[in-house]
């Protein structure tokens, strides 16, 4: 009987002492997140920095692939005219 008691009371302690290692485990985990806040902003302000200086280079691309395009099309159609107009 005495033996039985022991391993009962053992059993019960390590289910205890289980639940508080798994409540420190999940506290430390927050404690992590709490620590690596800052890291993590940095890196996603330095790719929305990133993003932004790309969106404004390819906006400036595609204005002057726009422009180049229709001059292009500009002279092009100048020179048809001309053709017309001399033949």
């Amino acid at each position: 009987m005495y033996v039985e008691k022991s391993i009962c009371d053992l059993d019960n302690k390590l289910v205890i002492r289980h639940e508080t290692l798994r409540k420190i485990r999940h506290r430390l985990e927050i404690i992590r997140q709490i620590v690596d806040a800052p890291d993590v902003y940095c890196r996603a302000l330095v790719e929305v920095v990133r993003r932004r200086r790309f969106s404004q280079q390819y906006s400036r691309v595609i204005s002057l692939a726009f422009l180049l395009t229709y001059l292009l099309i500009s002279v092009s159609v100048v020179c048809t005219l001309a053709g017309w107009l001399s033949g």
